[in-house]
């Protein structure tokens, strides 16, 4: 470092120390552009690295494949670099924490929007933020302007309690105008429900059927006791038991053998201690532990179990979970009654049975609940009956129904009493068409069931109509009266009979199921040869909803598959029971000489379509469809000994079809008892896995639900080779 100058220094010293002074400062600059120089340098060599560092990271020979693969995000798009990618990440997770604060808020809003909703026509303070307009602070007295008493703060906000410091504003319920959201509380019996969402669920779950053989009645629970249950062993009338969390159902007209079935809260052990039967005198019923009441588990994963009422039951209670009873019930199952006066007539099917049934016996058989239809016996209010005038008499044991009469025809009626079937005030009376009560003096009947109390009476001269007299006490709900018809049968064009109503037995005869498979000589070796093809409109490519021909069938995806040699001879609109078309399929075979490896034959769909006559195995004409089968396979024997011949049945379908005479399994049954009677291979159409039903997956196959769309060749293709390959 050079020397300072001294106030002493003469003028010749001070300059040389100054010539000192400049050359360390040239120095020092020179110094300086070094280090600058060494920095660049240092910088070059940084960038140098890191682009040697990144061509390491970028050549996919040279790296670790995980690293490359993970440049690549979630949704695909590729990144230069990970380092790229996870700042990326990075800038989306605060986009999302940003959007989560954004959501808290949003859902704070919904909470203040659905405590409104709930509580109509109420105003009330709610607790908020410093700056909202309209906000008071909160005090605990000597509220001045801006600010609210403590005691004067009536919130409704589902956990609040106002606390001094607390900012709150005044809200405001439903109006007025809200008044169809509020009447939608209100289920169809008057119960009133905390919002319209319970209302509707709550009614739907305690009307929903449970099994279609076993009908049931309505809810029979005449009353609910929340948070108490009867004590097992205890007498139906002492103490109980004190529980929040559960409630019992109490029902004071139990009948003996009667099923009843409960939903419970528990299946196992503790199932026994759920449902009780007392006696007239409240006394419980011992349950043979064993059995139970004889329950039988019903429906497991909806916990409904079936309990039978001992024989001298009176009433029962079953107990369940609070926050289980708006699925609650106890309902009794109803036994079923043979009707041999019912006479059902094709108009009487509906559409399935239509399809499936070409006749029934007149003498068929069907069951019904235990109560006769409203149109048959139509009941009066509870607490009359008719007297000989023909006027309604006070009398509150008594209830009234009618029934309509014919000349001559004997009826079978239960009475209450055998010793008051003619004279006044008896059980029943016959009317004229002008409502004259015919002498009961006149009247024939003899006694058909004495210990049921079941009568056999004539209908006299000039009745058209008849009445019965009930006794409430014994029958509350009129279940055991009923009037039928002992000879003769008659028709009711109201009647609408399903297949629910069949018994088991009785559904296997008139409704056919399909009892066949797939018959196959397999392997097949399809590959380079020759293959024609027989059918109608589905074979020969027309495809929904326009009906418009693809150049890509199912027969041709098929053939092209295995590089065959293809010949297609569908024709739209063809039957194989038809001997009259040139162009049916039946006709198309029987004139087809052309030798080829593979003959393949696709019919049926329009037969069942259009009902032609299905026949029976042994027929050899073909005016029925068994028959023109029969004709096929006969030539096909004859001239096509050579080659490979396959049928496949008729694909699934998801129409109706008001012509056709019984169900399409009929003519696939049909088609497998002929073609395998005779040595030929049978796909089952069924199993190519075309829909049954309408949806998404129908519309996207076969939107018309007969022919396949172009997806649905394709898929008929894949099929088909699946099951032949």
């Amino acid at each position: 470092m050079a020397d300072l100058i001294n106030t002493t220094d003469s003028l010749n010293t001070g300059r040389v120390k100054i010539n000192a002074i400049i050359a360390d400062a040239s120095a020092a600059v020179i110094t300086a552009q070094g280090a600058s120089t060494t920095a660049g340098e240092a910088k070059t060599t940084a960038n140098s690295v890191q682009t040697q560092l990144d061509t390491i990271i970028l050549a996919n020979g040279a790296s670790d494949a995980e690293v490359v693969q993970s440049r690549v995000d979630k949704g695909g798009k590729l990144y230069a670099t990970l380092k790229e990618r996870l700042d990326s990440s990075d800038a989306q997770l605060a986009d999302i924490e940003n959007t989560k604060a954004e959501q808290a808020a949003l859902n704070v809003e919904k909470a203040r929007i659905d405590n409104l909703v709930t509580t109509p026509n109420v105003s009330f303070y709610e607790k908020t933020t410093v700056g909202i307009t309209g906000a008071l602070l909160v005090v605990a007295s000597g509220a001045t302007t801006g600010q609210i008493n403590l005691s004067g703060v009536t919130p409704v906000a589902v956990g609040y309690t106002p606390i001094a410091g607390d900012y709150v504003r005044l809200v405001y319920g439903v109006a007025t105008g809200s008044a169809e959201l509020i009447d939608a509380r209100t289920g169809a019996d008057g119960t009133p429900y905390s919002n319209a969402g319970n209302a509707v669920r709550n009614q739907v779950s305690n009307g929903f059927n449970l099994t279609r053989a076993n009908p049931i009645t309505d809810d029979l629970t005449e009353s609910t006791i929340d948070g108490e249950y009867y004590l097992y062993t205890t007498n139906f009338g002492s103490a109980r038991n004190v529980l929040a969390t559960v409630y019992t159902g109490v029902l004071n007209t139990i009948v003996p053998g009667a099923k009843y079935r409960v939903k419970v809260y528990t299946l196992g052990t503790k199932t026994e201690n759920i449902c009780n039967f007392y006696d007239s005198s409240g006394v419980i019923i011992s349950p043979d532990l064993s059995s139970f009441y004889g329950y039988t588990v019903i429906d497991a994963d909806k916990k409904i179990v079936e309990f039978t009422a001992p024989a001298n039951a009176s009433k029962m209670t079953y107990t369940n979970l609070l926050s289980e009873k708006a699925k609650g019930y106890c309902k009794k199952v109803l036994t079923k009654l043979p009707i041999n006066w019912l006479e059902v007539g094709q108009s009487n099917l509906d559409a399935t049975l239509t399809k499936a049934i070409q006749s029934i016996d007149n003498a068929l058989t069907l069951t019904t609940t235990g109560k006769i239809s409203n149109n048959l016996v139509n009941l009066y209010d509870w607490g009359y009956y008719l007297g000989t005038t023909g006027n309604h008499v006070a009398d509150a044991g008594m209830g009234t129904g009618y029934f309509d009469a014919e000349v001559g025809k004997k009826y079978r009626i239960k009475v209450y009493s055998l010793t008051s079937i003619v004279g006044d005030f008896a059980v029943i009376y016959f009317w004229t068409a002008s409502g004259t009560r015919i002498s009961p003096a006149s009247y024939v009947y003899t006694v058909y069931d004495e210990a049921n109390k079941i009568i056999e009476i004539t209908a006299p001269v000039g009745a058209v109509s008849g009445t019965l007299t009930y006794l409430r006490d014994l029958d509350p709900i009129g279940e055991s009266y009923f009037v039928s018809q002992s000879e003769g049968k008659t028709s009711y064009d109201w009647l609408v009979v399903n297949e629910d109503n069949l018994a088991d037995a009785l559904k296997l005869k008139v409704i056919p199921q399909l009892k066949y498979g797939h018959s196959l000589d397999k392997p097949f070796n399809f590959t380079g040869k020759t293959i024609t093809w027989f059918g109608d409109s589905i074979t020969a490519g027309s495809t929904s909803p326009s009906l418009a021909v693809t150049a890509n069938s199912y027969c041709k995806l098929f053939s092209d598959k295995f590089g065959m040699t293809y010949e297609n001879q569908a024709v739209s609109g063809t039957y194989i029971c038809d001997t009259v078309n040139a162009s049916s399929i039946l006709n198309k075979v029987l004139n087809y000489m052309t030798q080829r490896d593979f003959l393949v034959i696709s019919g049926g769909t329009n037969d069942w379509t259009f009902g032609k006559p299905v026949g029976a195995l042994g027929d050899t004409t073909g005016d029925t469809f068994y028959g023109a089968l029969h004709l096929m396979c006969q030539h096909l024997k004859t001239n096509h000994a050579n080659a490979k011949v396959i049928f496949i049945t008729p694909i699934n379908q998801n129409v109706s079809r008001p012509n056709a005479i019984t169900t399409m399994d009929v003519y696939r049954n049909a088609i497998f008892e002929v073609v395998s009677s005779n040595g030929f291979s049978v796909v089952d159409g069924s199993a190519v896995g075309f829909p049954t039903e309408q949806g998404a997956f129908a519309n996207s196959m076969c939107t018309d639900g007969v022919h396949p769309t172009e997806l649905g060749h394709s898929f008929y293709a894949k099929g088909l080779s699946g099951i032949l390959a």
